[in-house]
């Protein structure tokens, strides 16, 4: 092999590998050390790159190490590769999250990844603002918000821009949602008999409805139980809706799943070895939209005015109308009453979709569950919502034989289409809500009598028109 110098076949300076000498694997002080199995193209290749870098071969080693720090981080690392996934920690609030990357992005393009660490949980929907070019929204499962909590304090968050729907998704499945990614919460039981206890890594510092849990038991049940997740407070575990265990109802090593009603404030058994627990009780779902048969599933009818269906709505497919003259009081119920009975002792949750769409200021108007139809916002035994008449608020009422419990819930009523919701939170407590509002619990005057789905209009002072947009129920049957 040539010499690595000046001579034949080499093209690194002279200047650099001034002997004369031939290369050879052991150095003596007459020699230098470059081995010999190194050829004269690699002494080309350097020369090569050095100039194309514009670099002169001469020159200090500092020159070259300043050039290629450009595009190489000081441990050889190349700065492309490493800003692969921009990165940066929040320095927004919650809900509004900001980041500033260096060297800054001028443009977001589709695809382009980016990470940051949250500094405060979100607490609903949110957007981020990269280097100032606007703030986007934050999107899980392809087009939903995130719920509150999805995005924890210190968290390290993973988006993806979608240039399509101008958004920020959060591409990983393990980050859709802090409910979806501990769905099965798994810990054995470190309690005592009845008195459930795990403790889960990392830990949980609230309940949040619809939460998950599995625990490997570690006694039998022998009655009431309560679970206590990550001391965050010992909670009742139920079974069908709103019942205690019976003796039994967890054994001893066995795998037990519950999820967290904040209804009830309490666990409700989804795993059980109680015989029969699940074939003898069912739930009886009931969903009419009034699109069929232009009165819906239930025949809705009038005992007074009139009942038509009307046009459809954006996110409201089917809507009847009940239609009065002035001073005329007038109910919209089921065709047949006997069709749609049941008793208030049974575990329930209804929801009217309604819309006082025309009316004087002294209407009243009562959604609900009646054991008549008299025409009357005031029957013998009820459970439903009431605007008093000439009143402007929802009022939360159980009745039971014609004395009754009235609760302000502070929604008011509008022209606006709202979602009444009852349902039955124990064997002594109605819950009430509004368009998905703060909950209002009744506990006295719970009438037993059969009751039916009933809309009522009374006092009226001219021409009114109260729409029906859907009626949901769920009711437990036992079989």
């Amino acid at each position: 092999m040539a010499e690595l110098g000046a001579g034949t076949g080499s093209s690194y300076p002279a200047s650099i590998d001034t002997d004369d000498s031939p290369e050879v694997d052991s150095p003596s002080a007459s020699k230098t050390t470059v081995r010999a199995a190194v050829p004269n193209d690699l002494a080309a290749a350097i020369v090569a790159v050095e100039t194309t870098l514009g670099v002169n071969p001469q020159g200090t080693k500092a020159d070259v190490k300043t050039f290629l720090q450009v595009e190489h981080d000081t441990g050889g690392q190349h700065k492309t590769f490493k800003k692969a996934i921009n990165f940066a920690i929040d320095t927004g609030v919650a809900d509004a999250y900001v980041i500033a990357l260096s060297p800054a992005i001028t443009a977001l393009v589709d695809g382009q990844l980016f990470l940051f660490k949250v500094a405060n949980a979100n607490t609903g929907a949110a957007t981020l603002a990269i280097n100032g070019l606007g703030a986007k929204s934050i999107k899980k499962n392809n087009t939903f918000d995130p719920e509150a909590g999805d995005l924890a304090a210190n968290q390290y968050i993973l988006v993806v821009y979608d240039a399509d729907d101008d958004v920020f998704q959060i591409p990983s499945p393990a980050l859709l949602s802090t409910t979806l990614a501990k769905a099965f919460n798994y810990q054995v039981d470190a309690g005592s008999t009845d008195d459930y206890a795990v403790t889960l890594n990392p830990a949980i510092t609230a309940y949040v409805d619809g939460q998950l849990f599995m625990f490997k038991a570690n006694t039998i049940n022998t009655g009431a139980a309560t679970l206590d997740v990550n001391g965050v407070g010992a909670k009742s575990i139920y079974k069908n809706y709103n019942q205690s265990l019976d003796s039994g109802d967890i054994a001893a090593g066995q795998i037990t799943l519950v999820v967290y009603d904040s209804g009830l404030d309490a666990f409700q058994l989804l795993s059980s070895t109680a015989t029969g627990i699940y074939p003898s009780i069912s739930t009886m779902v009931l969903y009419d939209d009034m699109f069929i048969g232009g009165t819906g599933l239930l025949g809705w009818t009038a005992a007074n005015g009139s009942i038509a269906s009307i046009a459809s709505e954006a996110n409201h497919p089917g809507i009847i109308r009940l239609s009065q003259s002035a001073s005329q009081d007038g109910s919209v119920f089921p065709s047949d009453t006997t069709q749609f009975g049941f008793l208030p002792s049974s575990n329930f949750d209804i929801t009217f979709i309604v819309r006082k769409f025309q009316g004087g200021a002294g209407q009243g108007i009562m959604v609900g569950l009646s054991d008549t139809i008299s025409l009357d916002i005031t029957p013998t035994n009820g459970i439903f919502f009431r605007v008093p008449s000439g009143g402007t608020d929802w009022f939360a009422v159980c009745r039971a034989s014609s004395a009754e419990t009235a609760t302000d819930t502070t929604a008011a009523l509008s022209a606006n289409f709202v979602k009444l919701r009852m349902r039955r939170l124990s064997a002594t407590v109605i819950g009430f809500t509004v368009d998905n509002g703060t909950e209002v619990q009744i506990s006295t005057h719970v009438p037993t009598a059969a009751l039916v789905p009933t809309l009522q209009f009374q006092n009226n002072t001219g021409t009114n028109n109260l729409d029906l947009d859907a009626f949901m129920a769920k009711i437990a049957v036992t079989r």
